[in-house]
């Protein structure tokens, strides 16, 4: 190790050379002692023993699961953390094969067994049952013959990270301030008819200074929508866009954000007071996103500015002219909310001169393929990856509700490419990517399987498929390794599924 290490902490990858190294060695240290050697040798032997105690402890002091299997797949040594991680013990692992404990479900599946049969590096998600959702990145050892003679895994815990960028992904910032861009959306130009008319609709409507509501469930692209109508608006594009997410903005806060401040116009303010978000538009738009969240207090100063064209600042007495168009986006129902007295009726419909109603996604399945690829193409670029998707993996993708429509499908993506990298994901690495809670809804209830049983968990659903598939394989091919080329599979991993499920030549 370099001084460098020492400053930051032992790393993972360069005690799991040591590792390895050690592990391939047969040490018999209690027998030799017994020998009656030369003092330099014994030395030497005590030595390299506790080289071993030594890396055993700092092995054990990674906050990275560590796992270790021989050539045929028999463990040969996990760490603590590991077993932290996965709530299993150490006795129910140590000399087994990983095949079988995944036939016998103690693992969800094994990353180790993957790299045997590949003879490559592979990642997975794994779920443990027992224990945490962990990325596990498995690596094969060869010796100087091109040999197999270890693998060893790296396991992470992602499920508390996996909570972040989930919750980053719900939350947006409280406003943003943008020039003009050089495209329309970011997005790519959808394929379903129903799109189509309506971004012409929002194109004809670009050229308007009237109020607009854009209305949509969560994640269906409401402010890409918005930004594309700020661009293609000639008199806009010369002013800024301002995103101000209505309710992030403390209560206390929103009037002096939107409207600013003179000096001295309250404890903590400014010397030289401050310009609003509505001034600092200047000729451009105001995005209302989530206007539903708007302090019913604040609405009725937000109509007389839309109506009026004009705001005091905050302790000012000179009047502000309001030139920026306004455009509102909301995933609630703003006509109940009116019913309940929590939205007033009069800026609902001052608001609601032209509105635009965003589909799902899930009712236009056309456009998941060209969106999968866009963010694919992009964080293949920001993260460096390389990752790509099997075809069984697309269908399953194209076949998922997505209840967070654009949003989740691209956050989805990212921690695809994130967590698995340059590997390729299959249809079971996709299922155990979504979040487990919507397991259920992977499939949309209206597409048929004529192989499913219409009863049971999707696991057993898929499990009934895959067995149906194999089967249907193995009968009509002329050898066992005929059927597992015809499903591009190893034959290995023909020959463990055929034992699952009971199957016969």
């Amino acid at each position: 190790m370099t001084s460098g290490d020492d400053n930051h902490g032992i790393s993972a990858y360069h005690v799991l050379n040591i590792a390895i190294a050690i592990l391939l060695l047969p040490l018999y240290p209690a027998f030799m002692h017994r020998l009656n050697l030369p003092d330099n040798i014994v030395r030497k032997l005590e030595e390299q023993d506790f080289e071993i105690y030594s890396l055993r402890e700092m092995m054990n002091r990674l906050q990275e699961g560590i796992y270790i299997t021989d050539n045929r797949g028999v463990t040969l040594y996990v760490n603590s953390a590991y077993i932290h991680l996965s709530g299993l013990n150490r006795e129910d692992l140590i000399g087994r094969r990983v095949h079988d404990l995944r036939d016998d479900g103690v693992l969800p599946n094994s990353c180790c067994a993957r790299v045997i049969e590949t003879q490559a590096p592979v990642s997975t998600i794994n779920n443990f049952y027992q224990g945490q959702k962990c990325l596990v990145s498995g690596s094969p050892i060869f010796d100087q013959a091109g040999n197999l003679i270890r693998t060893v895994a790296i396991v992470r815990d992602v499920s508390e990270l996996d909570a972040i960028m989930d919750r980053l992904a719900r939350e947006e910032q409280s406003f943003i301030i943008e020039s003009d861009a050089s495209d329309r959306s970011g997005l790519p130009r959808s394929g379903d008819p129903v799109m189509q008319e309506l971004f012409d609709k929002a194109a004809r409507l670009a050229e308007l200074d009237s109020s607009l509501l854009i209305i949509g469930e969560t994640g269906t692209g409401k402010d890409h929508l918005a930004k594309a109508i700020h661009n293609m608006g000639a008199a806009r594009k010369k002013g800024q866009l301002v995103r101000i997410n209505c309710g992030a903005i403390p209560e206390h806060l929103i009037e002096s954000e939107l409207f600013g401040y003179e000096p001295g116009a309250f404890t903590g303010a400014s010397p030289g007071g401050k310009k609003g978000l509505f001034e600092l538009a200047g000729n451009g738009t105001v995005l209302l996103d989530e206007i539903g969240d708007m302090p019913y207090l604040l609405q009725v100063k937000l109509l007389n500015v839309l109506n009026d064209r004009q705001f005091y600042r905050v302790g000012g007495g000179e009047l502000v002219d309001f030139r920026a168009r306004v455009i509102a986006t909301t995933n609630a129902n703003l006509k109940e909310l009116v019913k309940e007295r929590k939205f007033r009726a009069d800026l609902y419909y001052r608001l609601n001169v032209f509105r635009i109603s965003l589909p799902p996604l899930r009712r236009r399945q056309v456009d998941i393929l060209p969106l999968l690829n866009h963010f694919l193409d992009e964080f293949n670029r920001t993260h460096h990856g390389n990752l790509t998707f099997t075809t069984e993996a697309v269908q399953v993708i194209r076949e998922f509700s997505w209840p967070g429509n654009i949003r989740e499908l691209r956050s989805f993506v990212e921690k695809s490419v994130v967590f698995i990298g340059g590997a390729e994901m299959n249809a079971g690495d996709v299922i155990q990517m979504l979040p487990n809670e919507q397991i259920e809804n992977k499939v949309p209830a209206s597409r048929t399987y004529p192989l499913a049983p219409e009863a049971g968990t999707l696991k057993e659903r898929l499990g009934s498929c895959e067995k149906e598939i194999i089967k249907e394989a193995i009968g009509t091919a002329r050898t066992l390794r005929e059927a597992a080329d015809q499903l591009k599979i190893d034959l290995s991993t023909l020959m463990r599924k055929k034992k699952k499920y009971g199957l016969t030549d």
